[in-house]
């Protein structure tokens, strides 16, 4: 199988060194790594520039986005751009085990109904591998009621290239990538997890998506979500429907979402604690049981 890398950068001058050695070092080889900075002002393209050149990497290449896209298109447009057979997103400051490619490559090309494969991933600088027991097996994950919960980082996913050519007209550029692919392999029951620690994982409290999850901590900012997951549940459905899917578990799911985002709607517009009851019946539609709590919190402050 041909295997792709797509790797994003911006402003990571600090890390992007050490991620860059891991994808180098690894014991089966990808066969094209592309590296799109979404215009860094720090020494991030020097880096990255200087190291393919240093390593006569011709399989790599470093693409400057002529205009700042965000991480959400830049990550996006950078996987459809791949042409492997299998594609791995790839943050700028992570570490990869050496056997990451070798041991998700075997898995992708033995079984064939998997589109989108998970690992585990550990903590960086901590002992913690989560989100499951490390035990080596391959388990699917299945459509429970909750699509929005996503317990796995982008940069464990292993993606089907044909699974993003078939799927990737329905994006929409306020959809995370590894949201978006997870919520499609969650509705084609092609999503599987690895449950083998396969990456260090740092957390960075000032990366974009910490700062989006504390800006998130009000009531405006909760009805905005919402409308994200109304366009999300939308896209699902004009799925279903174009592809003439008859499958009833999978409307009623997406159905019970709905009814579950009109009743937080209705809670935080017209403060209504009769509603926050209601909504105990929709309590595994949460992402997080307790945001539940959270919600009669941020209704009464």
């Amino acid at each position: 199988m041909v295997i792709s890398v797509v790797m994003t950068t911006y402003n990571g001058e600090e890390y992007v060194t050490t991620q860059l050695d891991s994808l180098l070092k690894q014991t089966k080889s990808a066969d094209e790594i592309l590296i799109f900075d979404d215009g860094s002002t720090d020494s991030t393209v020097e880096t990255v520039r200087k190291y393919i050149e240093d390593y006569h990497l011709d399989h790599w290449k470093l693409i400057v986005n002529k205009i700042n896209k965000g991480w959400r298109r830049n990550f996006f447009e950078g996987i459809c751009k791949a042409k492997g057979d299998i594609i791995f997103p790839c943050d700028q400051d992570d570490i990869w085990e050496v056997n990451k490619l070798e041991l998700m490559e075997k898995v992708m090309r033995e079984h064939t109904n998997i589109e989108v494969l998970v690992s585990n991933y550990r903590i960086y600088d901590t002992d913690k591998i989560i989100p499951c027991r490390n035990d080596g097996r391959i388990m699917q994950i299945k459509l429970n009621g909750n699509i929005f919960f996503v317990p796995y980082p982008g940069c464990t996913f292993c993606i089907r290239k044909s699974f993003v050519d078939d799927i990737k007209k329905y994006w929409n550029d306020s959809f995370p990538h590894d949201a978006f692919f997870w919520r499609f392999a969650l509705l084609r029951k092609t999503l599987f997890s690895l449950n083998i620690n396969l990456i260090d994982w740092r957390i960075h409290n000032d990366s974009s998506f910490s700062v989006e999850k504390t800006l998130n901590k009000n009531v405006d900012k909760k009805l905005k979500w919402i409308e994200y997951a109304e366009v999300a549940i939308a896209s699902l459905q004009d799925y279903l429907n174009e592809n003439d899917i008859n499958d009833d578990n999978l409307y009623n799911v997406l159905d019970r979402n709905k009814e579950w985002l009109d009743l937080r709607k209705r809670l935080f517009t017209y403060k209504d604690v009769k509603t926050w009851f209601r909504m105990f019946r929709y309590l595994k539609y949460y992402p997080k049981r307790r945001q539940y709590i959270y919600d009669f919190y941020y209704m009464i402050k």
